[in-house]
């Protein structure tokens, strides 16, 4: 009888490495200034992006109408390393994203806005076959080895936010400002492995030994999620030359379904163990199953699930500190706590600098965290702890009412994830992402 290890194994663990960044908060910036910046933005939020980093400071607008935009391409990679044999997975992830539209108008003694972000998309894909001359075994104690691996997966999950924001001042330094999203997520997912045995490493007991093996893995996701928003902010400048901000968030999920459709073909009896769902196995119309007598070709099943399940997203708390010594340059530096929810807690932290070249001429350096929201991997499991450092640079020309921006960011990182069987618990993963921002501005 063939082991039902491995086949599990390639049936729920082989395809975890290939999801989406669900382990970060920061992958991309967002914003005019804010992303030349790093993110360190949540003590100076005074143009139309400060709706998404701290509404208050949009009180500190300079003009009556203010409008933003910014559109990014993102290209990111992730490699296992050694995972079948000494065969490294990559899977690549590139999209161009419009990330932030946002405008603002004065009401009153405050400020009005409404606000689109988009600051989470990931458009992979993944095709790979690995064929071995010696057939490896990925645990000494299955059999067959694998003589041939073939996967091809393609995701696109995308985060909308979409909402109003009022800010007004409580004293001469000092603001508040509230902005509600509506949060939506929409994930589709398509996979599909093979998996070819080598059949003559079959048990002496194996009643067909010249018998090709075959494991086969069809799976299809679509997920959606509906829910709340809210920022609320504070701002408070002590002096003209500093500020400083503070934040607390939550998204609040009320809607969420999961369909999951997976197919599996398997040898000898054991397809009920598929896509990590124990279920009851179907019969290839081809080939049924008598347990009295060894099937002649592969076993079949197949399930569809729907749930209502969820991530529940953590609260973050954000503080900020800004400072203007001069007319030419602005220092910040922020820092980010995630808190309760579904995940383990995590932090990041920005530093940004802005330096006014000249009259029409600025340029902006920031450095970043994107720390992972994971504890530390302990066995084969298909959580990923991966803590990643970013740089980002803008250039922008800039009159007395507009302003364009070309920025670049890079994050890199090195961590780990639960491997894939009992030989190599733990896994080695790099990942590094390359981030392209055009932004614009227009006040009058």
């Amino acid at each position: 009888m063939i082991n039902r290890k491995i086949l599990f194994s390639l049936a729920l663990l082989l395809v975890i490495p290939a999801h989406a960044d669900q382990f970060h908060y920061n992958d991309i910036l967002v914003g005019d200034r804010a992303s030349g910046m790093g993110g360190a933005y949540t003590a100076i939020s005074d143009d139309p992006t400060g709706m998404f980093y701290n509404p208050a400071g949009i009180v500190l607008a300079p003009n009556r109408s203010t409008s933003s935009s910014s559109l990014a391409y993102q290209n990111k990679t992730k490699r296992y390393e050694s995972v079948i044999g000494v065969n490294d997975w990559l899977t690549t992830s590139s999209s161009f994203i419009p990330n932030f539209f946002g405008i603002l108008q004065p009401i009153g003694d405050g400020y009005f806005g409404l606000s689109y972000v988009m600051n989470e998309s990931v458009d992979l894909s993944q095709a790979q076959t690995f064929t071995f001359p010696i057939p490896v075994n990925i645990d000494p104690n299955a059999l067959p080895p694998l003589e041939k691996f073939s996967i091809n997966y393609d995701e696109e999950d995308t985060i909308y936010k979409v909402g109003p924001s009022y800010a007004r001042p409580l004293s001469d330094n000092l603001s508040i400002g509230v902005t509600l999203y509506l949060h939506a997520r929409n994930r589709n997912v398509s996979f599909n492995q093979v998996a070819e045995l080598y059949n003559s490493a079959q048990p002496a007991d194996e009643p067909y030994p010249d018998l090709g093996y075959y494991d086969w893995t069809n799976q299809q996701i679509s997920q959606s999620e509906l829910g709340f928003n809210p920022i609320i902010g504070l701002m408070w400048s002590p002096s003209e030359h500093s500020s400083l901000g503070l934040t607390l968030q939550k998204t609040i999920i009320f809607s969420a379904e999961t369909i999951t459709e997976c197919t599996k073909q398997t040898p000898d009896g054991i397809a009920d163990l598929i896509c990590g769902e124990v279920v009851n196995p179907g019969t290839d119309p081809a080939n049924p199953l008598d347990p009295d007598n060894p099937p002649t070709g592969n076993d079949y099943a197949h399930f569809v699930k729907t749930s209502n399940g969820y991530a529940d997203p953590p609260w973050q708390l954000g503080m900020g500190w800004a400072s203007f010594p001069n007319n030419k340059q602005v220092f910040s530096a922020d820092v980010n706590l995630y808190f309760g929810g579904s995940n383990f807690p995590t932090w990041n932290a920005a530093m940004g600098y802005e330096h006014y070249l000249s009259s029409r001429w600025n340029t902006r350096l920031g450095l970043f965290t994107n720390n992972s929201n994971q504890g530390v991997p302990t066995g084969v499991n298909g959580y990923e702890k991966i803590d990643e450092l970013g740089l980002s640079l803008s250039l922008g020309r800039f009159t007395r009412t507009s302003s364009v921006s070309l920025g670049v960011s890079y994050l890199a990182g090195r961590g780990t994830r639960g491997g894939i069987s009992s030989v190599s618990p733990i896994t080695t993963v790099t990942s590094d992402s390359l981030t392209l921002y055009l932004t614009a501005y227009y006040t009058s």
